[in-house]
This record gives C-alpha cells, structure tokens and sequence, in this order.
C-alpha cells in the first residue's frame, strides 16, 4: 500500500476502522509466515537406486546416490532398511551384472515391494538394466515391474540382458512421457517384436515432441517406411533417431525396397518424398546395423547443416 498515491491513500485510510485494520495486520502476518514456511520447505533429496553384485562379498548389493554426485552408501540389499525411502525420491533405478545365482530375481521382488510399500518410486524417470540374466521363474515379477515403472519413465534402457518376457506392447503404449527407449542386444519371448512394433507405433503418434529417440535390435522395415511417412507428413517435422541394430543387408534392401513401393526417390543414402519438401530422411548403414536420422529441408540451403541450425531456419 506504501506505493499508492499519498491522497489516495488518506482517502482510503479514512474510510478504515479500527478493527478492519487489526484484521488486516493479522492476515499480514499470518501470510508471512506461511509464505516463510514454504521458502524453508525443500523438496525431498532426489536419488539414484543401483542394485549390482558385489564380487567382493559375493552378494547383490545396494547403493543409494544423491543425483550428480559421486559415491553413495552402499550395503548388502539383505540388510537394507526399507524405511530409508520414506525419507527420499528415487529418481533413477538402476540393476547391473546380476544372473540367476547372484540374485537377479531377488532384484526385481525387492524392487516391486519397494514400489508396494513407498511414494518414494513415484518420481522415478529413468530405469537402466544392463547386463542382467533373469531365469523363468521372473516372468511375473517382471511383468509387474514393466507395468508399475515403465509408464513413470521418461528414458528406458535395456542392454545386454536375457528376460523371460519383453515390455508388454499395452503398457508402452499409455506411457505419456517415453522420450527415449533402447532395448538392444536383450533377447525375449517372441513378444519382443510385438514390443518393438508397439515403440515405432507410439514414437509415430509422438512425433510432435523433440528428441525422440530409439535403439532397438529388431524391427519390421514395413514399421520404420510407416513411420517416415509420418514424419514426412508433418507441416513442421520434429527430431528423433532410430537405430536398428544387428541388421543383415537383405534387412537393408527390404527396407530400400519398400520406400521405393512408397513412393520415396533414393539417393546417396537419403530418402526424400515429392510431397514433403520440408524434410528427408538420411540413413546410415553399417556392417551390423541402421541408423535413420532426419534431415531438415527448410530452407533448402539446411539440407548439410546440423539439427539445431536447420531448426532454427525451418521456424523462421
């Protein structure tokens, strides 16, 4: 009120009682503190969840990381205090080098009771499985921590790991915030493809977000032309990857094969569409795999430039 015109003020001032300003003091006060409380409320330390086996001690072992920072307190997961996530987020989970017998089934039950028993696991963004061996008998176990994690994520790492199942194709497919998805060199049940399909399925009706990117081991070359011509189809195409790895050349000719049925003109590596002529798409090939990267056409003089250049031209 200090910053109000003295006249208008006196006028204001005279037409107060007592008690209206009494009240008002008081509210003054009372927002006072509540605005000091909220300045002084931090949100919970956010942490990364790594379970790993220890050829130390021969056991399967946990380490809790505050995000950014090296180091952690690390302790056998059998001894774990469960209601230490009472006091923190978990951010990121990560499990690495576990087999049957050094208890990677014991990883993912200790996981899925976690979630059970704390909100702790309700800000997860990022679960990263490397190196992971998991016998049959996870399958369920499994199934019910794809379905409680996985729709949380916005990044989903998988390498280098033998599951009993892959990500079911229904939970991908009401993930809203899936940004980057690698499922490479894991082998699965034969839901594996299905679950493959159901990513280039999701990423083409996402393509309206930046930076979407995929690594996967298989893919049918019918998804990834359906996908391009999506893309194409944009007024203003976004950016993704999406490598395809450990593909055979007659993969490769498939996939050459079908964009020209589609109408795609191929040179140099690159396809382009007479009816987009905002965008093309440049594929890589590699002795063991795919990579198609999108190119920015607008204006033409972008076709060499780097994504962000070429962006940064498309929306002028």
């Amino acid at each position: 009120m200090s910053d109000l015109p003295s006249e208008l003020l006196l006028n204001i001032l005279g037409n107060v009682s007592t008690n209206d300003l009494n009240r008002a003091r008081l509210v003054d006060r009372r927002l006072s503190r509540m605005a000091t409380r909220v300045r002084n409320t931090r949100a919970r330390p956010r942490y990364s969840l790594v379970i790993y086996h220890s050829e130390e001690g021969d056991e399967v072992r946990i380490r809790m990381q505050r995000r950014w920072r090296n180091g952690g307190d690390t302790e056998a997961l059998s001894s774990f205090n469960m209601h230490t996530f009472d006091l923190v987020d978990i951010d990121v989970i990560e499990i690495e080098g576990l087999t049957e017998r050094t208890g990677s089934e014991t990883a993912i039950q200790f996981i899925n009771l976690a979630t059970e028993m704390s909100s702790a696991f309700n800000s997860v963004s990022e679960l990263r499985i490397t190196n992971v061996i998991l016998p049959n008998s996870s399958k369920v176990d499994l199934l019910k921590l794809f379905k409680v994690i996985v729709p949380l994520c916005t990044h989903v790492f998988v390498r280098d790991s033998l599951f009993p199942v892959s990500i079911p194709s229904d939970t991908i497919s009401i993930s809203n915030r899936l940004r980057t998805f690698k499922w490479t060199q894991s082998f699965a049940d034969k839901g594996e493809k299905e679950m493959n399909e159901e990513v280039i399925r999701l990423i083409s009706s996402k393509l309206a977000i930046e930076c979407t990117t995929v690594e996967l081991t298989d893919a049918e070359s019918s998804s990834v032309v359906r996908l391009f011509q999506e893309w194409m189809s944009m007024a203003k195409p976004s950016l993704f990857t999406l490598s395809i790895l450990n593909r055979t050349p007659e993969w490769q000719s498939q996939l050459l094969t079908e964009c020209t049925r589609a109408g795609f003109t191929h040179f140099q590596g690159e396809f382009e569409h007479p009816g987009a002529g905002c965008a093309h798409i440049k594929v890589l090939t590699g002795r063991d795999s795919c990579q198609l990267l999108p190119v920015l056409d607008v204006p033409a003089k972008t076709r060499n430039m780097p994504h962000v250049m070429a962006r940064w031209f498309r929306d002028r």
